[in-house]
């Protein structure tokens, strides 16, 4: 295999190489891309500075702290079987979660009979476990309104498990 190179013959064919025109078209070519390229490494540069800055001031805020009482298990019968979950009560103060932790043996035997409301196969559904959910918030803050707290500081009533078993 014979490597061909400007200037060899092949059957009386001379082979030319790159003229210089098309050298020269072909550097400015690189040069602009190079440039290309260092202007969109400057522009993300400085955009990641800037990115930089306002994330630092960002950190500056105060954010609200939230504060959490676990009312602990709970267990309760409704159409179709039983659910077991594990409340806890976000509150925006400590104060709020104080009285909560005071009053978790009422909320705890209300959730019971709250419970019973919701059937087993609605808690199944994501739509379900919202109502739940709003109607446990909902009654936690009447619960602290009757025992002199504030019910606007009580932030959601949440679970983080909850079990259902059905019962033919």
């Amino acid at each position: 295999m014979t490597l061909l190179t400007p200037g060899t013959r092949v059957a009386n064919v001379t082979i030319a190489g790159p003229s210089k025109q098309w050298k020269h078209l072909m550097s400015d070519k690189i040069l602009t891309a190079v440039i290309a390229s260092l202007v969109l490494v400057l522009l993300l540069l400085i955009y990641g500075i800037a990115t930089l800055g306002s994330s630092e001031r960002s950190n500056d805020r105060v954010l609200p702290e939230r504060h959490h009482a676990s009312i602990g298990q709970v267990v309760f019968r409704s159409e179709g079987g039983m659910t077991r979950i594990n409340p806890a009560v976000a509150c925006a103060t400590r104060d709020a979660c104080e009285l909560v932790d005071r009053i978790a043996a009422q909320i705890k035997q209300d959730i019971q009979a709250l419970g019973g409301a919701h059937p087993v196969s609605a808690l199944e559904t994501t739509e379900g476990k919202q109502r739940l959910q709003t109607a446990l918030t909902t009654h936690v803050q009447q619960l602290v309104q009757r025992n002199t707290g504030d019910p606007s500081k009580i932030v959601t009533v949440f679970f983080d498990e909850i079990v259902s078993t059905t019962i033919d």
